[in-house]
């Protein structure tokens, strides 16, 4: 006799598919891995101050998450800022999103024009354990019966991400003691790939932690030479950084409900231990024949082993309050403690202050799935602003003495719902979700010497919810 098992609550799964499955994203990570650690990185900036400590810091977050970085928590969504957000996961989910940038610096009244791209992370969410705790409450006089259920579960994730990127190009012209001209390129990056995990303890209270490898490769090119030497001699110093470590969050979240409004309050701490970077430097004299520089004669070949070197630690809060089905309400601070780092062996000593960032959000049409009283599930509406006073700081001749770099952003997405009945009637969602970003780098106060940046970035990401990973079991 044939026979259909079915989970009255979800689609069964096939233990050969989930290994098949479990296969192909351990060889794609692999693949995505392998890739990073042998190219310079992906052309995802090209600032000047990207020159400092290992580049440019990366915000890479799900674009549903829409600036929540601490709160953001449903059926399919949780943050890469705060582990703990996991712990209202329900599906198996997979996220992958790219972008493409174009941008405009500036700085002593000229100009030039940026386009970029690449992967912004992949990551697979799963739920490991789950337990309901079922109350019944009986009314005797009207014979009713109420259950309350209370949900305790474990989650895990799986991601790669980029941690920083570096890419600039640019020159100074010395006029002391002789005119000169040097001309500094670099590219590369830092990579993150995260195991994620949370314990959800009821229906208050997740408690989450993650450790992630952190590995990369920094290249500088500095071209030294004097424009009005009829020798064409230049020197050239090219230098590598491997780098290599661990990273660690620590996080909790808070969910609670007072009559129509949900509250959740975040918070999450981020250390690197363990980091240490290979360099290796090759400084050599050139000449310039038939339109081409050629090597000449080496001046200093070195190498440095797994120096240590540490990275700032860094907090996150947040708060959000949620009005029934229809609007979400985000508030969100990050700090870096960059001041108290100690200088990085390869950064010429210089040192930073430290880097916070404050933002709000407005998410429309929140929920993960279809609203009830709702025949269609809503597109959700997201929309918010940042300003960050970021860790450089430039000595200059105004009155304070310094200069500051400010970042402000601001943001608008939109996410399309693909809803799926699978075979026992349950409604599986995927998303995909765009999302157009400006992002203005300026000196404050404006000082024409310093470079100022303005970018659009347009970002598209795919959310493959559970329906992607089942398939009927027969037996």
């Amino acid at each position: 006799m044939l026979s259909l098992k079915l989970n009255p609550f979800l689609p069964t799964v096939s233990r050969k598919a989930t290994f098949q499955f479990t296969l192909f994203l351990f060889a794609l990570l692999n693949a995505l891995q392998t890739t990073a650690q042998s190219t310079t990185g992906q052309n995802q900036t090209l600032s000047p101050y990207s020159n400092f400590g290992i580049g440019e810091w990366s915000s890479a977050n799900f674009l549903q998450i829409a600036g929540a970085n601490q709160t953001r928590s449903g059926a399919y969504t949780y943050s890469l800022a705060n582990p703990a957000t996991l712990g209202n996961l329900y599906y198996t989910t997979l996220d992958m999103g790219a972008r493409a940038n174009t941008g405009t610096l500036s700085a002593n009244d000229q100009s030039r024009t940026f386009n970029g791209g690449g992967i912004s992370y992949v990551s697979l969410a799963f739920r490991t354990w789950n337990y309901y705790k079922r109350k019944v409450t009986r009314d005797s006089l009207n014979k009713i019966k109420t259950y309350k259920s209370t949900r305790f579960a474990t989650n895990s994730a799986l991601t790669l991400k980029p941690l920083s990127g570096m890419g600039y190009q640019y020159a100074i012209n010395n006029t002391s003691p002789f005119p000169s001209k040097t001309t500094h390129s670099g590219g590369g990056g830092v990579n993150l790939l995260e195991s994620s995990h949370v314990l959800r303890l009821g229906n208050t209270l997740s408690l989450g932690y993650s450790a992630g490898w952190v590995f990369g490769t920094l290249i500088d090119r500095s071209l030294f030479y004097i424009p009005d030497s009829t020798n064409f001699r230049y020197v050239e110093d090219y230098r590598t950084v491997q780098v290599r470590g661990m990273q660690q969050k620590a996080g909790l979240l808070l969910n609670f409900k007072t009559d129509t409004h949900y509250h959740s309050i975040g918070a999450s701490l981020q250390w690197v231990n363990s980091l240490n970077g290979s360099q290796e430097r090759l400084v050599r004299s050139m000449y310039l024949a038939g339109g081409y520089l050629n090597p000449e004669d080496t001046i200093l070949k070195s190498s440095l082993y797994k120096q240590p070197f540490t990275l700032p630690l860094a907090f996150g809060l947040g708060y959000s309050v949620r009005y029934k089905q229809k609007l979400t309400l985000n508030v969100d601070y990050k700090k870096q403690l960059w001041s108290s780092n100690s200088s990085m062996f390869f950064d010429a000593n210089r040192t930073y202050v430290d880097r916070s960032e404050a933002g709000i959000s407005l998410i429309i049409n929140p929920l993960d799935s279809r609203a009830s009283g709702k025949k269609k599930m809503s597109w959700p509406i997201r929309l918010g602003a940042s300003n960050a006073n970021t860790q450089y700081q430039f000595n200059g001749s105004n009155p304070t003495g310094i200069y500051n770099i400010n970042e402000q952003r601001a943001f608008i997405g939109v996410g399309i719902p693909f809803v799926r009945r699978y075979f026992d009637n349950t409604a599986l969602v995927s998303m995909v979700n765009l999302q157009i970003d400006y992002l203005k780098r300026s000196p404050k106060p404006f000082n024409n010497s310093l470079a100022t940046e303005e970018y659009l970035n347009f970002t598209i990401a795919v959310q493959l919810g559970d329906v992607w990973f089942q398939r009927r079991k027969f037996d």
